[in-house]
Order: structure tokens, then sequence, then C-alpha cells
């Protein structure tokens, strides 16, 4: 039987719940205690900007990489990505593999909505709602961050 995108998206979401941007970003305000903040973005995206304490595990890799970086499979995991669909996608995975408390960060960082800080190299911030996470180039171009939480 052929499944399209949304037919794998709807069975994820059945599977998997989905927390909004500024959920992740109280948490993050209130300490995430052992929850992980798993990114599942490519390492160039990680390296470009990701949120405090994040691990990366890119979605190819995950299925080979997580019981390396993540051995307990109770530990509470929030996985995020740019835009939610690889979060989504990597929590029904982890969800087969036998994690039991895994949430996907709904819409990631690709529409602009606010959210949690985010770090990079440079721990710096910025205005660019677009982008949402910091880089470099962002940083030298001399944005600066809002008080508010966001993904910056």
């Amino acid at each position: 039987m052929k499944r399209s995108l949304q037919d794998v998206l709807k069975d994820a979401r059945a599977m998997v719940p989905e927390v909004s941007t500024d959920e992740v970003s109280g948490r993050l305000e209130q300490g995430m205690g052992e929850t992980v903040l798993l990114d599942v973005r490519e390492k160039e995206e990680f390296r470009e900007g990701h949120l405090p304490d994040a691990i990366s595990v890119p979605r190819g890799f995950l299925e080979i990489q997580i019981e390396t970086a993540i051995p307990d499979r109770d530990t509470p995991i929030v996985a995020y990505c740019q835009g939610g669909t690889r979060s989504l996608i990597a929590g029904r995975a982890l969800k087969e593999m036998g994690y039991t408390d895994v949430v996907s960060m709904a819409s990631g960082r690709a529409r602009g909505t606010r959210g949690p800080r985010t770090t990079n190299s440079h721990r710096t911030s910025c205005r660019d709602t677009a982008a949402i996470f910091c880089s470099p180039r962002s940083a030298r171009k001399g944005r600066r961050s809002f008080s508010t939480p966001r993904f910056c």
C-alpha cells in the first residue's frame, strides 16, 4: 500500500504529542530537569545555532546513534528541527524503538514564532524573526535579542 507524506505525518501525530515553541520556552525558563533537547537537524544546521544544552543526532543517523546518545529509554525527550516535520518523524522512530516520553516541538523554528533562545559558538542572538535561530553571520551584523525568550 502506497502512503503519502501526509499519511506518515498523520500516523506520527497519533503517536507523538506536539508541543509549541512557547511551551518549550517555558520549560527552559523553569529548568528542563532530566529532559533532553534533541536537535535532529543536520550537523551544519546545528553548528549555525541550537537550543542551550541540546544534543545533535541528525534524523538520518537517529536509529544508529540514539542508543549511545540517550541510553535510558524513559528519559523525557523534546525533539526539534527547523519546521517540525523531521522532529515528528524522529519522535515516531523513537517511540517505535521503545522510548517512552517523547514529544516533538511543533513548527520548529521556521514560522517566525517566539520560542526558546538559541546558542551558538558566538553566544549571540538576533532580531531576525525569519531566521529565528542565531548564526555567526547574523551575530556579525550586530543583531540583538528581544527580552522575551525566543529562538532568536
